[in-house]
């Protein structure tokens, strides 16, 4: 065999062995989440305890559906749920009985929904240290003279240890926090300060309000003294 042929020959075996591992790879398919409503307004009003890593919220989501539904789950994890309404088409509002997993809401409808009719749901939880998307601080045995604050970080999946919602980046909605908390602490949040009211009980609430269409790991919120 020739040098020319010897070359020839490694050359070949050299592209055969880079180009098979390659070749054998499969894409990954992704798909979007499935949407069963359009998730239009989302307003939650929260009532923080920085002592006791707690928020108390009640959640009222503003929806149309886009088919026939008899129930809507929503992501939520480690809630303790309270109670939950639903008024459809504008009309007064109705108990509603839910499901709650520890991962997800399910709303059992008290009528079916036909596609395209508005729904409004209210739904009282209450979240206690949850082990994302909502983090609470404060002094530990390194840190004594370490502040109290709460704060979130919703991306990309983990706001639903907070908010019950639709958690994923295909669904966007305005959003609205009306957050009470002790004095002085103040809550900054998205968009714009709507109102700040002082409170009898030494509690201050700070309503904000996010009027431009925007994913749900954006909704977030920050509770100190600043």
């Amino acid at each position: 065999m020739t040098r020319f042929a010897v070359r020839s020959l490694f050359l070949s075996t050299a592209v055969v062995l880079f180009v098979r591992p390659l070749a054998a790879e499969e894409p990954k398919l992704h798909f979007p989440a499935d949407r069963p409503v359009d998730m239009k307004h989302i307003r939650l009003d929260l009532r923080i305890d920085l002592d006791d890593k707690r928020a108390d919220a009640r959640a009222t989501l503003d929806m149309a559906a886009l088919r026939d539904l008899s129930n809507i789950t929503l992501n939520a994890v480690g809630f303790e749920t309270k109670e939950a309404t639903v008024s459809i088409a504008g009309g007064p509002p109705q108990p509603c009985k839910l499901e709650n997993d520890g991962e997800k809401i399910t709303l059992k409808l008290p009528e079916p929904l036909p596609r395209g009719r508005d729904v409004t749901a209210t739904i009282d939880y209450t979240v206690k240290d949850p082990e994302a998307g909502l983090y609470f601080c404060g002094p530990t045995d390194d840190e004594p003279d370490a502040p109290k604050l709460a704060w979130t970080q919703g991306e990309s999946i983990t706001n639903r240890y907070w908010v019950p919602c639709f958690d994923h980046p295909n669904e966007m909605q305005t959003t609205e926090i009306a957050v009470t908390v002790d004095q002085p602490n103040i809550a900054i949040s998205n968009g714009k300060l709507v109102e700040e009211t002082k409170n009898a009980d030494g509690t201050t609430t700070f309503h904000w309000l996010q009027d431009k269409p925007n994913v749900c790991h954006l909704y977030s919120f920050v509770v100190g003294t600043f």
